[in-house]
């Protein structure tokens, strides 16, 4: 037995333990990955019975699930990495004014979605500098906060969604908006379709009138609904990143999370601070973009009392790699993404 497979078999022990039973592992990583590796053969893995031959997909599937759970073993880098090697990273999160009261207030799930980052900055490389930049929607210019923001940071995370976030809107009109749009689409029900600012990105084209909807993503021809009216709750994310040059009115490094709801935002952090099939290709220049599904639950807290359900986040869509255009003379335009150069990323 070689040193990988004695990882494997250690993290395959762990999660069995967390799970109760190789069925239940065997659920949970189909659930997560889309990939079903069959009980039996994780038996065996996980107890070294035999030596299993494993397909490049269950190969994938195994090391993205253990990754998530902390562990993995195909050593591939994060596009995290490409946020925590910045000397400093400037969080960028949307803010409600209580004037009367001399308040400004800030989401706790964006507050949840930046630690998270954070967190996994730390674990990654043992300590993170960064800076909170709040911005009141309606307050404040989003271009002239964005243009601010951007001549003195070379790394910036952006969290919130179009419809709460002017400066959101702004990113994914400068990283999408010379190809047409964007990739995916947040769609609002017709009261919340009002507040919806009507650029390009934000695609708020489509409405409905259907009771319990909250919102919807579409991404690659299928629209995903976060209802309220359901026990099975799911909400739904995007992560959006843009690798530049840093002299071209963008910061070296520019990120978007954004939810249909905070829930969304923060799902889709756990992918990007987790998810190893969610790499760079070694061609950084670029943007890459995924979209998130996780299942979300309610407790008996007072308030807001939505709780992601563990491990439920998973990849709907992407990863994908657009790299930059090359002009005529040569030079890359790293705003224009070269859409037919596509690629896939991962195992998958």
């Amino acid at each position: 037995m070689n040193a990988t497979q004695v990882l494997v078999r250690a993290q395959l022990q762990h999660c069995w333990q967390e799970a109760g039973s190789d069925l239940e592992l065997e659920r949970r990583i189909s659930r997560q990955t889309g990939c079903k590796i069959d009980r039996r053969r994780l038996t065996k893995a996980r107890l070294g019975q035999d030596a299993v031959d494993w397909s490049f997909e269950e190969l994938g599937a195994l090391d993205a699930y253990l990754s998530s759970m902390g562990g993995g073993f195909l050593r591939r880098p994060r596009l995290l990495a490409l946020l925590a090697q910045q000397p400093r990273l400037t969080f960028v999160v949307p803010a409600y004014a209580r004037k009367a009261e001399q308040r400004t207030d800030v989401s706790i799930w964006d507050f949840r979605t930046a630690t998270r980052v954070i967190g996994a900055i730390e674990q990654m490389q043992g300590s993170a500098h960064f800076d909170i930049e709040t911005v009141v929607d309606g307050c404040q210019s989003p271009q002239s906060r964005w243009d601010a923001i951007s001549a003195a940071s070379q790394a910036v995370c952006v969290i919130g969604s179009p419809r709460a976030f002017g400066i959101a809107e702004l990113l994914l009109e400068r990283v999408f908006g010379s190809r047409g749009g964007s990739p995916f689409a947040f769609l609002w029900p017709r009261v919340r379709f009002r507040e919806m600012p009507r650029g390009r990105c934000s695609a708020a084209a489509k409405q409905t009138d259907e009771p319990g909807v909250w919102g919807g993503l579409e991404v690659g021809g299928k629209t995903y609904w976060e209802r309220r009216d359901t026990d099975d709750r799911r909400t739904y994310g995007v992560i959006a990143l843009h690798v530049g040059s840093g002299d071209d009115g963008m910061p070296a490094v520019a990120a978007l999370i954004a939810g249909l709801t905070g829930p969304g935002s923060l799902a889709a952090a756990e992918i990007l601070a987790t998810q190893a099939d969610f790499v760079s290709t070694g061609a950084d220049s670029g943007v890459y973009w995924a979209a998130v599904e996780a299942r979300v639950k309610e407790d008996a807290s007072i308030g807001d009392n939505r709780v992601l359900v563990p491990h439920s986040a998973r990849l709907i869509a992407g990863p994908e790699h657009l790299p930059v255009q090359v002009t005529d003379s040569g030079v890359p335009d790293h705003t224009r993404p070269d859409v037919p150069a596509r690629q896939r990323l991962g195992t998958r």
